[in-house]
């Protein structure tokens, strides 16, 4: 039974206390890193153990733990727990690291960063002061670099409590100062008598900023050095240690310190302030602040993005008080952490995100994708991720479906094959036939090409194939150009029966393309395609090794030339949507000398404005086109367009190292001419219906496209000539193109 009445009551103590972090002797507490048993979250302890002759530290112990427990402020230490005996107190607090340790570790900052950190903290640290000074009616009378301490938000937090004191007490002076570099002038003049005058603490805190700058107060005639203190500090700080008569109180020092030009007066401190009050504050003034403060995040220091600022953002996300510029500040500031910050604390923001109906932010997720989806666990990205990103597929914004294809680029390595070679491929399919926008179709093979190595070996042979072939009918040049580049790039996992039967006769088909861009790659790339068929036909037991990558699928696939693969329509809308405000300066008798020719599957991105190669009347936008442009920008909040320029550039850059300088008319005149050596199986060639409705005004031929066409013009009866009549890129299937040959 006595047993029970002799129990020590830390066994009971909800919290480990476990290896010190500070013990200084010029403070009676030492400071402990803790934690709680039940949830696990890291605390700090403070323990003051009775020692002999010692009584009237106990007294002033149970002072502080009386005053943090009844003082709540931004500016000073949270208290959470505490436990009192005859022998130790000990008081548990949020977590905090002492000034000084952190001081050491601002030193390495750069030295904007290190001023804007140090401004805030004498700025919190002051308002602090006031606090307990005018509405508390209380002298802390113990400052100094010991009584300050940093918690994991940045803060700096006001402690050492053990002499704090009413204004007016009559309580003997002596017991505040127990060193007298710290001592105020007129309390030593008076013998240390009772005095109800804050300028005490006006005279603490000028100590305390010396500190700040030089590290430990040795005597008091170093106060009035000033050669490491801030120049726009060096008067407020002068105002601070004169002599009683004439010295600041500190609510004075803070309201100069705000003054134009002003210490206090900074971007951070004004961040901050905000941050604090952001409560109260209405969503268009937080999107306002958010805006802004993407602009100046870069000059902020990174342990305040990290620790304060990221939980700010955090919290508007989740409650649905954010925009674009909120995640954009989420992504930007991810990059500043390590690998189990980022999961901790920005990759289940940016799940939830995925769900919102809100565009804009929608496509900032996937135009940032990149920045965050390497950080994602994969079951995430499968089971809480592609199940919202599919809907952008479907998106009636065309920049939405765009953003959504091009995003499949980095999630395809973390697609399980469900994902991956069922509904992506179901996508990609009904995008290639159904979608107007040109552009997306485009960029819809492009990122087939860049992705075929994570496919699995049917699905590339069953209909990745196919929709290659489907392209190169597409109406859309740039759309025909990228199939051609795509066909290059992943020819290593096709047979070398599809290259012969399948391949290479599309190809041949547009050799007679009406674009000589289009013409230019085909010949290019059928060149590549006959050598490959050439080394075969020397060496026949070279096939097992030119098909060693056909049933293969992940990263074990060689990339040699799918990374070649880059977004050309893109770099092509920015250059549309500048050559639309040079059109509007041209005056009426040079845009007589322009044909404007319309796209009816375009919008996003529209064929390189340029002249035809053998044409004297230049392309231009249509409105409609233009219009369509305007309202991209309006969505993604970019006036000037689309990144990029000379996508032309982009999609021949690869293909000069690999075509030899080779005439590909002599090799291309050496295939079998033969109509049974075609196989239209999987692709009618005539059927040119899924994309839509044909422009008939596509192109004219004119003089210098007889010449290029003047082999192909059939005689006929009185020595008039024919010319064939192209109703559409496409429209010539293989049948009619024979037929022209005769």
């Amino acid at each position: 039974m006595w047993s029970i009445f002799s129990r020590d009551p830390s066994k009971d103590f909800g919290y480990e206390i476990n290896e010190p972090v500070l013990n200084d002797e010029n403070c009676i507490w030492i400071l402990h890193k803790g934690k709680k048993k039940v949830s696990g979250e890291i605390v700090s302890i403070f323990r003051y153990e009775l020692k002999l002759n010692e009584s009237s530290y106990m007294d002033m112990a149970k002072n502080s733990l009386k005053r943090l427990k009844t003082l709540r402020h931004p500016s000073i230490l949270t208290y959470i727990d505490s436990l009192e005996t005859d022998k130790y107190i000990l008081i548990v607090t949020e977590h905090v690291q002492p000034l000084f340790v952190f001081l050491k570790e601002m030193s390495k900052w750069p030295e904007q960063q290190k001023e804007s950190a140090i401004s805030w903290g004498i700025y919190s640290v002051s308002k602090g002061l006031c606090f307990l000074n005018n509405d508390c009616k209380m002298i802390h009378g113990n400052l100094s670099l010991g009584s300050i301490f940093i918690n994991d938000s940045s803060d700096w937090k006001l402690f050492n409590f053990e002499y704090l004191t009413n204004i007016g007490s009559t309580q003997p002076v002596k017991s505040f100062y127990p060193h007298k570099i710290y001592t105020a002038p007129e309390v030593q003049d008076h013998n240390n008598r009772p005095t109800s005058d804050k300028r005490l603490d006006a005279w603490g805190l000028s100590c305390l900023i010396w500190e700040i700058f030089n590290g430990q107060l040795n005597e008091q005639a170093q106060l009035k050095n000033t050669k490491r203190l801030p120049k726009k500090l060096i008067p407020l700080y002068s105002n601070l240690n004169k002599n009683v008569s004439q010295r600041c109180l500190i609510e004075d020092f803070l309201t100069k310190g705000q003054d134009k030009n002003g210490y206090f007066k900074n971007t951070f401190i004004d961040t901050m302030n905000f941050l604090e009050e952001i409560q109260i504050k209405d969503s268009t003034e937080k999107n306002r602040f958010f805006s802004n403060l993407n602009n100046a995040l870069e000059s902020f220091p990174v342990y305040f993005c990290k620790n304060k600022i990221l939980s700010f953002v955090v919290t508007s996300l989740e409650y649905g008080e954010a925009n674009c510029h909120c995640l954009e500040l989420l992504i930007k500031i991810g990059k500043m952490l390590n690998e189990n910050e980022y999961q901790k604390k920005v990759t289940p923001s940016i799940i939830k995100l995925f769900a919102s109906k809100d565009r804009s932010i929608r496509s900032k997720l996937l135009k940032e994708i990149d920045e965050y989806i390497d950080h994602t666990p994969t079951q995430a990205v499968n089971d809480q991720i592609f199940p919202y990103l599919v809907h952008g597929f479907m998106d009636s914004n065309p920049v939405i479906r765009e953003q959504t294809v091009k995003s499949i680029f980095h999630l395809a390595s973390k697609l399980n094959n469900q994902n991956l070679n069922e509904e992506v491929i179901k996508h990609f399919s009904r995008i290639q036939i159904k979608d107007p926008e040109g552009g997306i179709r485009t960029n819809t093979i492009i990122c087939l090409g860049k992705i075929a190595s994570h496919f699995q070996p049917q699905t590339r042979q069953t209909v990745m194939l196919p929709l290659f072939l489907r392209s190169l009918r597409d109406p859309f040049p740039p759309s025909r150009i990228a199939c051609i580049q795509s066909l290059m790039a992943t020819q290593n996992f096709f047979t070398l029966q599809d290259c012969t039967s399948k391949i290479m006769p599309a190809l041949c088909l547009i050799l007679m393309d009406p674009e000589k861009q289009v013409r230019d790659h085909a010949f290019m790339t059928l060149t590549n395609f006959i050598q490959k068929i050439e080394k075969f036909s020397e060496n026949p037991a070279l096939i097992e090794h030119m098909e060693s990558e056909i049933n293969k699928s992940g990263t074990n696939v060689s990339s040699k030339f799918t990374t070649g693969l880059s977004w050309a329509v893109n770099s092509l809308a920015a250059k549309l949507t500048r050559t639309k405000i040079e059109n509007d300066n041209n005056n009426e008798n040079e845009q007589k000398h322009s044909q404007s020719i319309q796209d009816n599957h375009s919008s996003t991105s529209t064929f390189n404005q340029q002249k035809h190669p053998n044409s004297d009347k230049e392309q231009v936008l249509s409105k409609d086109n233009q219009m369509k442009i305007s309202s991209i920008d309006d969505l993604t909040g970019n006036s000037d367009g689309w990144e990029g320029d000379n996508w032309e550039n982009d999609l021949l850059e690869d293909w000069k190292e690999i075509v030899p300088p080779e005439s590909v008319v002599q090799k291309v005149h050496k295939i079998n001419d033969d109509e049974n050596g075609w196989n239209n199986d999987d692709i009618n060639w005539d059927d040119n219906t899924d994309f839509g409705k044909k422009n008939e005004n596509i192109l004219t031929t004119k003089k210098s496209n007889e010449e290029i066409l003047k082999p192909r013009i059939r005689q006929t009866g009185g020595g008039s000539t024919s010319k064939v009549q192209k109703k559409g890129p496409m429209k010539l299937g293989a049948q009619k193109l024979r037929k022209n040959f005769d």
